[in-house]
């Protein structure tokens, strides 16, 4: 996986990647996500943006959609209970941000792919 290889060649950012998968469900700011590992926002963002070509909060993202689709897809959870266990507070933001990372729709996903 893309990001493991990354991490591995940078155990820094590690550290913070495995924060970061362990507190999908919290808030998880910039400011936040710095202060709890030690870094100031501004060197953590240019050190994520090098390492994996997006900010801090599309890494965030993209974390929390891959664990929602896993747990839609092995526990057949709501869909809003899967928004829920990763952090999203509003079903319309995570919808959104659904779509924006996968090209469909929560609904559609568990249809195509989950319901066969």
């Amino acid at each position: 996986d893309a990001i493991k290889a990354q991490v591995r060649r940078d155990t820094r950012l590690g550290s913070v990647v495995h924060w970061i998968e362990r507190h999908l469900k919290d808030e998880l700011t910039l400011a936040i996500i710095a202060e709890s590992n030690n870094m100031s926002e501004r060197h953590l963002q240019r050190r994520f943006k090098a390492c994996f070509g997006v900010t801090v909060t599309k890494f965030v993202e993209r974390l929390r959609i891959e664990r929602a689709k896993q747990i839609l897809s092995v526990s057949h959870a709501s869909i809003a209970s899967a928004a829920q266990s990763v952090g999203f507070n509003s079903s319309d933001s995570f919808r959104r941000a659904f779509e924006r990372q996968t090209g469909v729709t929560p609904n559609v996903y568990v249809k195509r792919y989950i319901n066969e």
